[in-house]
C-alpha cells in the first residue's frame, strides 16, 4: 500500500528550506526513492518565478536600504530570493521530471504579484513600527543571520496562529490529482511538499492530508515549523 509522507513547510520561510530538504534526504535514506514527489505548484509558472529571483533580490536590496542602513547582507538577499518557488527544485534534486505530480497544474498565477506580497511579508517581519524613519528595522539588516531568525521566527510563528487554509476545493483537486496518478494499492511511499496548514491533521479543515486519512491510506506528516527555535538551520 503507497504511504503518503508529507513534508509541510512555510513558503515565505527563508530558513525553512535547508530544513525540508534535510527531510527528504532522511526520508530518502530511509524509505528510498519515492514512486512520485507532489508539489504545491504549477510547472510553467515555477519557471516563470524562478526566473525573476534576481529581480526579486535587487527589490529586497533596494527596499531595504536607507540612510544609515546602507548594506544589506548578500545571504540575506540570497535566502528570501531563494523562497520563490523552492519546493519544486528540492522535489527535482530526488526525482526525475517525470516523477513530479504538479498540483497546482493549470492553475493561473501573476508572479508579478507573489513578489509584492512576498516583498511586504519580508519588510513587514523587520519593520520595528516605533523606529525613527531614517532606521525602520528591528534588527541590523547588514547582520545576515540576526535578520534571517527575525524573519523566520515571525513568519512561522504567524503561520502556527493563522486559522488554517481558506476553502477546500483546492485541496480536493490536490486530492483527485494523486489519485490519477498514484496506484494506492503498489507498495511505495509518495512525498508531498505543501504548505504547512494543507499537511494538518484534525485542524478543523478538511485538509489534504485529512482527505487521504478518511479515505484509509496511511499518512506520515513532517514540520520543521513546529520545531523549537534552537532547532532551526541558520
Amino acid at each position: 500500500m503507497t504511504t503518503y509522507r508529507f513534508v509541510g513547510g512555510l513558503h515565505d520561510d527563508p530558513l525553512g528550506v535547508d530544513p525540508m530538504r534535510q527531510q527528504l534526504v532522511q526520508l530518502r535514506a530511509q524509505y528510498g526513492i519515492p514512486t512520485f514527489i507532489a508539489v504545491e505548484a504549477d510547472a510553467h509558472f515555477h519557471a516563470e518565478v524562478v526566473g525573476r529571483r534576481p529581480e526579486f533580490r535587487q527589490m529586497l536590496d533596494w527596499t531595504l536600504r536607507g540612510a544609515k542602513t546602507p548594506d544589506v547582507a548578500g545571504e540575506l538577499l540570497d535566502r528570501c530570493a531563494g523562497t520563490l518557488s523552492f519546493e519544486p527544485e528540492l522535489a527535482l534534486e530526488v526525482v526525475q521530471p517525470a516523477s513530479m505530480i504538479w498540483l497546482d497544474s493549470g492553475r493561473p498565477g501573476h508572479s508579478g504579484s507573489l513578489m509584492a506580497f512576498r516583498l511586504r511579508m519580508f519588510k513587514s517581519a523587520v519593520e520595528d513600527p516605533n523606529a525613527p524613519a531614517d532606521t525602520p528595522w528591528s534588527v541590523n539588516v547588514a547582520d545576515a543571520a540576526a535578520t534571517l531568525a527575525v524573519i523566520s521566527q515571525r513568519r512561522r510563528h504567524a503561520a502556527l496562529q493563522g486559522a488554517g487554509i481558506i476553502g477546500q476545493e483546492r485541496d480536493q483537486r490536490w486530492f483527485d490529482a494523486l489519485h490519477a496518478h498514484v496506484d494506492p494499492d503498489a507498495d511505495g511511499w509518495v512525498a508531498i511538499l505543501c504548505g504547512f496548514a494543507h499537511a494538518t491533521q484534525n485542524g478543523g479543515d478538511w485538509t489534504l492530508r485529512q482527505r487521504l486519512i478518511d479515505d484509509g491510506h496511511p499518512t506520515q506528516a513532517f514540520y520543521h515549523v513546529m520545531q523549537p527555535p534552537d532547532q532551526w538551520i541558520p
